[in-house]
């Protein structure tokens, strides 16, 4: 049985049946209905959570890492290889952007491969291209419409599970963005829809145009700034229903980060000498480095491994939030797994919150809140011009 929508073989009637689905799911939310659609179940053979209207795993691959930090010499056979294991084990939510590296076409050759679309939740994203040199980040309709088209195309799939907006673009209003969003799902490329790198204000104004079922966020122990009120985000998507896909890394990361740190680095601003760079990076890293000792003490007090804690942890911060973790290997896979049945104490829970919180306030004299807020995108107002054609548009 097939785990999520669409049930059908054939490419043709997928199309046709997300359109129909879509199309209908769309009405229902402008004229302020709740749909009441029977999605079929998903049979994971891991813990499944729910975003949007589809059950999903509880652990996805986040491939930003997959391409980048883990496995630069990682070769194209290998990386398939690996995939398959992910699908044998379970972990069928993939997480990629049209920017990250070659994913998009591996995940399309493996499904050229294997077939099994339906089996997988694919999401990937748009609106960010740093090849661009013109328009980094682009959310005018052309553009979305078109790096939708493309994204399918590498992807080798004729729709998409979960279409994020990499980064609100400030020059276009977020209902113009989004609108552009929702006509890929009436014309059925496109399932879900996210947001990444939004401000509290940017999520509300975008799911008033259309459900937004998840936006993505660094959401760790090494990393509770979401949860800090000023910024108001995680409460917000809370308040809406919005499911929290975060980025999740695995503690060896940060723990390889302490240990390589040598003075063989280029300092991060020009008017720092190579010892003031290092200094304020080592004074930066070192209480992350304090909650991954953390979690290694309370992994071996478990006898499992520190990333399963880690995992364990943010699991537990609500049935909400759906880690994606950086991993290129077997090993790497089953460093995490045993975190997706963990059961921590609320002795051990409350230990790690109290590492963690200590880490980010430490964390925020180099990251003050004004900093931080910088990363939490707003847009411009939707003009009243605007606002006459986009209303034609959506009806």
């Amino acid at each position: 049985m097939n785990m999520f929508p669409p049930p059908y073989n054939n490419r043709l009637e997928n199309e046709a049946r997300y359109c129909r689905f879509s199309s209908y799911y769309n009405y229902l939310h402008l004229t302020g209905t709740t749909p009441n659609l029977r999605m079929p179940e998903a049979h994971l053979k891991i813990p499944s959570r729910k975003l949007g209207y589809s059950s999903i795993p509880a652990l996805g691959l986040n491939f930003s890492s997959f391409f980048a930090s883990y496995s630069p010499r990682t070769s194209p056979s290998e990386k398939l290889e690996f995939l398959s294991t992910l699908y044998d084990n379970g972990v069928v939510f993939w997480d990629t952007a049209n920017i990250y590296g070659s994913s998009e076409e591996l995940i399309g050759e493996w499904i050229s491969q294997h077939g099994k679309r339906s089996e997988i939740f694919i999401a990937t994203k748009v609106g960010y291209d740093y090849r661009d040199l013109e328009r980094f980040v682009n959310g005018s309709p052309e553009y979305i419409s078109k790096a939708i088209d493309l994204a399918l195309k590498r992807l080798s799939v004729c729709y998409i599970d979960l279409l994020y907006l990499h980064r609100p673009d400030v020059t276009v209003p977020i209902e113009v963005t989004v609108g552009a969003m929702v006509e890929a799902v009436k014309a059925g490329k496109v399932s879900h829809i996210g947001l990444r790198e939004c401000s509290p204000q940017t999520l509300r104004r975008a799911h008033a145009v259309y459900p937004i079922s998840a936006i993505q966020v660094d959401y760790s122990p090494f990393n509770i700034e979401i949860e800090d009120d000023r910024i108001e985000l995680l409460s917000t998507a809370r308040e809406l229903g919005v499911s929290i896909v975060a980025i999740a890394p695995g503690p060896e990361v940060f723990c390889k980060s302490i240990c390589h740190m040598d003075n063989n680095y280029v300092p991060m601003f020009e008017e720092e000498t190579v010892a003031e760079s290092f200094a304020r990076d080592k004074a930066y890293m070192e209480p992350i480095r304090r909650v991954a000792e953390r979690l290694f003490h309370v992994g071996n007090s478990l006898q499992v491994p520190p990333a399963s804690i880690g995992l364990a942890w943010t699991l537990s911060q609500g049935s909400d939030v759906i880690p994606v973790v950086g991993m290129s290997n077997k090993q790497d896979l089953e460093k995490f797994l045993p975190g997706l049945k963990l059961q921590l104490s609320n002795a051990n829970l409350s230990l790690v919150r109290k590492t963690c919180e200590e880490a980010q306030a430490q964390k925020s004299r180099f990251r003050p809140i004004e900093v931080v807020l910088k990363d939490f995108g707003n847009t411009p107002p939707l003009s009243t011009e605007i606002q006459v054609s986009f209303s034609n548009l959506l009806i």
